[in-house]
């Protein structure tokens, strides 16, 4: 269901549809105060491929552990584009996970659906996977 406000068509209160067409992840960026560079349609080009990903990473009991970091960033620079989901008895909140990952990683924020978070870093200067402009 949609309602209207005075500048934007607002869905269930985690994204925005602007006018121009484009989603914003603004729940969550306005809450963890990051600073998105990557464009509407960029963003809507890696959750396409975040459908699709084998990769996932799953953060449990152990948390946010320097073993988990370290695997991580590896998963990162390889792939580019890394899903991951917390389970329940990791004992930390989606919201803060994510901002604790694209703090440490340097990474921007592409998707957080339910419990799983995407996120996405270029690496080297040509990139693996070649973004819409």
């Amino acid at each position: 269901m949609l309602l209207s406000t005075s500048r934007h068509w607002r869905s269930n209160g985690k994204n925005i549809l602007n006018f121009n067409g484009t989603f914003e992840c603004h729940f969550f960026c306005k809450e963890l105060g990051i600073i998105m560079i990557l464009t509407g349609k960029q963003k809507r080009f890696l959750r396409g491929l975040g459908n699709n990903q084998v990769h996932e990473i799953v953060i449990g009991h152990g948390g946010l552990s320097e073993n988990f970091f370290n695997q991580f960033e590896l998963v990162l620079t390889k792939e580019e584009l890394v899903k991951i989901r917390l389970q329940p008895s990791s004992g930390i909140e989606v919201a803060e996970a994510a901002k604790v990952l694209c703090e440490k990683s340097n990474s921007e924020l592409v998707q957080v659906f339910g419990r799983t978070v995407l996120i996405y870093r270029k690496s080297g200067k040509k990139g693996k996977i070649l973004l819409p402009e």
